[in-house]
């Protein structure tokens, strides 16, 4: 279930959802659209950071490399939590890899995950995103 916002919240909801449904169309500009300049980035699963970005070049470089990871992919927002200039955010990740990875998934699987996005929002734009597979 998806909680709907208010007041500046709607705002940050709004440049999540912009987001979310860039990444699901491969839409790197969309991605970047609404990223601070300073955006750091980091994937973490089991408690290790497994990519860190800073700033708008190097999360660029890195969208870049990963949109080859997943012939299809889409994150599916399942809960919204509002906490001043954060906002937690509950995915559902389902996808279908194009290449084998190093934790022994193979081309061709299907792969389906929950996580969570924490965003910190500076200016209007996201300042910090942190995805976490759970």
């Amino acid at each position: 279930m998806v909680a709907t916002a208010a007041g500046s919240d709607s705002k940050q909801q709004q440049i999540i959802e912009a987001y979310i449904r860039a990444y699901n169309k491969y839409d790197i500009a969309g991605m970047l659209e609404h990223m601070h300049h300073n955006i750091r980035f980091q994937n973490i699963s089991d408690n290790e950071i497994s990519v860190s970005t800073f700033g708008l070049d190097e999360l660029k470089s890195q969208a870049e490399k990963a949109v080859h990871i997943f012939k299809e992919r889409e994150q599916r927002i399942t809960r919204f939590e509002f906490r001043g200039n954060r906002v937690e955010v509950d995915i559902r990740f389902r996808g279908v890899l194009s290449v084998d990875l190093p934790n022994g998934w193979s081309a061709g699987e299907e792969v389906e995950v929950n996580g969570r996005s924490v965003f910190r929002f500076a200016d209007d734009k996201i300042i910090d995103l942190k995805d976490y597979t759970l």
